[in-house]
């Protein structure tokens, strides 16, 4: 005989069909996809993406929908929240945010009034606890950080995506070291399967760079533009990304204009994630030296299309020159990253193509880790 299956009831910002946000919404779907035969989600998600222009498209707000196997609220606002789960049966809470006021602040706070039932509580900051992350708006964070040390630290187990961001998470709050567990994001084995490839060359003497990722001051564009200001050789560097930051993107485009001659930079718009690997491959590597990833769904992609990433040394993603897969350097030193880019463009053909297999068996380790899954067993199973 067949148990039921353990109910789910998760809270996330924004859900397939939306994209915008980058990772949290890969990371969303991909939880839901992957584990749907070991646990029934029902899932309460904003009904407009991050820019809270437009509608998404062929949802039904206000309303239960059968999504990627799972049951989806699409909201307009908290009430429809608060009347709907009273009606839902669930086992475990799971959050996708820790600073999200709508999607994790106010349950939290009903659970602890008793206005929502209590139940083992599931929370995922997504890389929030990082010490660039928490700079951003610091003094807001700080309160609430203080409210939750306070009345909910012991009641929360919290969902690390690695054992760096575990340090981050406990540094932070109060929460014990058994109180943090680590499961690597999960993204489709179906998603790397249908990637159709397509072969590069890389002749000494030139590179092409691309830049996939939200335009933030997280992701450190500005960094890779006076990196580039100093590079010597000729080099290409494509960017695309949804603006998060207008006032950010307007001091990177004033960068973007002080770049000597021989160096080519072109914003390129956004790109949907059904294009994201054909995009990526034509281009010989990925630069993208953010301040902090828990995860790094594009750094990933960039693997999963056969590209190396050259990258910051404060994601999951370590020592990648060891592996052939790319390179991973300190952003206290931005002259490493000047000559790593020059020797990369003086790079010739059979050696980048090792770097080529490298990233591809990046990707391949990845997606074969049976250990993923076992890794989210421990966390939901109670």
């Amino acid at each position: 005989m067949n148990l039921p299956k353990p109910k789910i009831l998760a809270f996330f910002d924004f859900f397939f069909p939306a994209y915008k946000s980058g990772g949290p919404a890969r990371s969303s779907l991909g939880l839901v996809e992957t584990l749907g035969m070991y646990y029934d989600f029902e899932i309460f998600t904003r009904s407009t993406d991050k820019d809270f222009k437009e509608k998404l498209q062929g949802i039904e707000s206000a309303d239960w929908c059968d999504v990627k196997g799972a049951k989806v609220f699409y909201s307009t606002n908290a009430i429809q929240i608060l009347k709907a789960s009273k009606k839902v049966e669930y086992d475990v809470y799971y959050f996708n945010s820790f600073f999200s006021a709508a999607f994790t602040i106010l349950p939290l706070l009903l659970i602890s009034l008793g206005i929502l039932p209590e139940k083992p509580i599931i929370l995922a900051p997504r890389g929030e606890f990082s010490e660039n992350a928490l700079a951003i708006k610091n003094w807001k964070k700080k309160i609430y950080l203080k409210l939750f040390n306070s009345f909910l630290y012991n009641k929360v187990i919290f969902h690390a995506s690695s054992n760096f961001e575990r340090w981050d998470i406990i540094k932070a709050t109060r929460v014990k070291y058994s109180q943090v567990r680590v499961a690597l994001n999960l993204r489709p084995i179906s998603e790397f399967s249908a990637i159709q490839y397509k072969p590069i060359t890389k002749e000494s003497g030139e590179l092409k760079l691309v830049f996939i990722s939200r335009i933030s001051a997280m992701k450190n564009i500005d960094f890779a533009l006076r990196v580039l200001k100093n590079c010597k050789t000729n080099i290409t560097l494509d960017i695309y990304g949804i603006v998060d930051d207008k006032a950010y993107w307007s001091e990177c485009k004033t960068l973007i204009a002080e770049l000597p001659a021989h160096i080519k930079v072109v914003y390129k718009s956004e790109v949907s994630q059904k294009n994201v690997f054909g995009v990526l491959q034509n281009y010989h590597v990925m630069f993208l030296p953010t301040r902090g990833e828990n995860f790094g769904h594009s750094i990933l992609e960039s693997f999963m299309a056969n590209r190396p990433a050259l990258i910051s040394n404060v994601t999951i993603w370590r020592n990648l020159e060891q592996q052939k897969a790319g390179w991973d350097l300190t952003l206290h030193d931005e002259n490493l990253f000047v000559r790593k880019l020059d020797e990369l463009n003086a790079m010739d053909n059979d050696t980048y193509q090792q770097f080529v297999s490298g990233a591809h068996q990046m990707a391949q380790n990845y997606f074969y880790d049976s250990e993923k899954v076992k890794a989210y067993k421990k966390l939901f199973d109670y």
